[in-house]
């Protein structure tokens, strides 16, 4: 897995983003000013993200990281919703953004606009990048319709901003110094395309017209007479007594 600053002074933002949310839930008992829209659409991110977790293994830091983020945002959503005394202070009157609008467009964009159109898993991981680059909508139209926030709430907004800005100057940096720009997205997937094969058969030819043919899995080495077939298979007639090297 690539790493450079940026990449890991992002994800620390992102952390610090759940550790001052986390705050704010337990001293203030309170979730006034946090948009659970937002916390739905980040839910929904991570989730449809990280769908590989169980089979495609990178690191210990990366998978770690993507259970920090699929528990810490389904905690948060789950305190907001069925939390005591959390959700009495939750106002659902300014948290009015309607994030159908963002979600919608944001798969139509997932299945159109990817790396791998024969993926489903592919256009799931292009929605997350879409969705995740809008989710932060419904938090600002909530602030501006309420007018401001407390401070716990907007280091959190600036902890996401920053995330997101690391993140960029990291795909940036690596689309400039990696040989493959395919690599941008290889921080939470892995190819799992394995090497192709080819099966080549040997065939030899004896003076009295017996042939014999043994398989190889290496193509042979030059003769002078060679016939090839489109389902890659070589087939070699040598004089007997000549040696056949596969």
């Amino acid at each position: 897995m690539f790493m450079n600053f940026f990449r890991i002074a992002g994800d620390a933002c992102h952390l610090l983003s759940f550790l001052v949310m986390f705050w704010k839930l337990h001293t203030s008992q309170s979730v006034a000013g946090i948009s659970l829209k937002t916390q739905e659409l980040y839910v929904i991110v991570f989730v449809a993200r990280y769908l590989d977790l169980f089979w495609n293994f990178l690191s210990i830091y990366n998978w770690v990281m993507k259970c920090i983020f699929i528990v810490s945002s389904v905690s948060i959503v789950y305190i907001m919703r069925f939390g005591v005394p959390h959700k009495e202070t939750y106002n659902k009157e300014d948290d009015a953004f309607p994030h159908a609008y963002l979600i919608v467009p944001a798969a139509l964009l997932g299945m159109a606009i990817n790396m791998d159109h024969s993926s489903p898993f592919e256009m799931i991981w292009a929605f997350s990048i879409y969705l995740e680059a809008v989710a932060i909508l419904p938090q600002l139209f909530m602030l501006q319709k309420q007018g401001g926030a407390s401070s716990l709430t907007s280091h959190y907004v600036m902890l996401l901003g920053l995330y997101r800005l690391f993140y960029l100057f990291n795909w940036i940096y690596r689309y400039a110094t990696e040989d493959n720009s395919c690599k941008l997205s290889s921080g939470s997937r892995a190819s799992s395309r394995q090497p192709s094969t080819s099966t080549f058969s040997i065939t030899t030819s004896t003076p009295s017209g017996k042939t014999s043919t043994r398989p190889s899995s290496s193509p042979p080495k030059v003769f002078s007479n060679v016939s090839c077939s489109s389902s890659s298979s070589v087939a070699v007639h040598a004089p007997l007594g000549e040696s056949i090297a596969a």
